[in-house]
């Protein structure tokens, strides 16, 4: 089951921005037939990290031109606004907008990597199907148009500061890891191959490759 439209966070754009050694943007189109969808204050977000950040002015502008042109990337601002209002003050703004537009739009696949809301979404709106963008990773990995996976991945680990991880940390991330590459094979329809997995999720292996 290929994915159709998607709902981003403001830290999918981060990484977008951060990675080098590809251009996940361009990539998008391969993985999501419809559309992502990104909500006004998501897209207040996105804009806020061109200014943090000005080295990333460049692509954040083209984003935020892109998502206000509403062609792949749209800005959409079709929500439940009792939602909205109910949910704001238990998570961020941001991701309380992708809720409020989840239940509106009916779209159910939710891209985030902040790991606050995700409790409060899972046990209030078990609806939502939530994701970091290491799913998105994996889904261009396992089609084969992801140039170098193992780049990737290990320049998604410095983003986030992997090694800074305690032990328990990372072994509850390894666990995301091999769940969310196991989704991503079941998303596209392919059995689950437990050898590949491993594989693919073994950070040891491929961080020697870069040390």
């Amino acid at each position: 089951m290929a994915l159709q439209s998607v709902i981003f966070d403001n830290t999918v754009f981060n990484f977008f921005a951060k990675i080098n050694c590809v251009n996940l943007h361009r990539l998008m189109p391969s993985i999501i037939s419809d559309s992502i969808l990104v909500p006004s204050e998501i897209l207040s977000e996105i804009e806020g990290l061109g200014i943090a950040h000005p080295q990333y002015q460049s692509k954040v502008f083209y984003w935020t031109d892109q998502i206000r042109q509403n062609y792949f990337f749209k800005h959409c601002t079709t929500y439940d606004s009792v939602v909205f209002d109910l949910v704001k003050s238990k998570i961020d703004k941001g991701e309380a907008d992708a809720v409020a537009q989840s239940q509106k739009t009916g779209v159910r696949l939710f891209i985030t990597d902040d790991k606050s809301c995700l409790p409060f979404i899972n046990e209030n709106y078990n609806n939502i199907r939530t994701f970091s963008t290491f799913f998105l990773i994996a889904l261009a990995d396992i089609q084969g148009i992801l140039p170098d996976y193992e780049k990737t991945i290990y320049e998604f680990h410095e983003v986030i500061s992997y090694a800074s991880f305690n032990s328990k940390t990372k072994k509850t991330h390894k666990a995301k890891l091999r769940y969310e590459y196991s989704e991503a094979l079941r998303y596209l329809g392919i059995s689950l191959d437990k050898k590949i997995v491993s594989k693919k999720t073994s950070l040891d292996t491929i961080f020697k490759k870069f040390l």
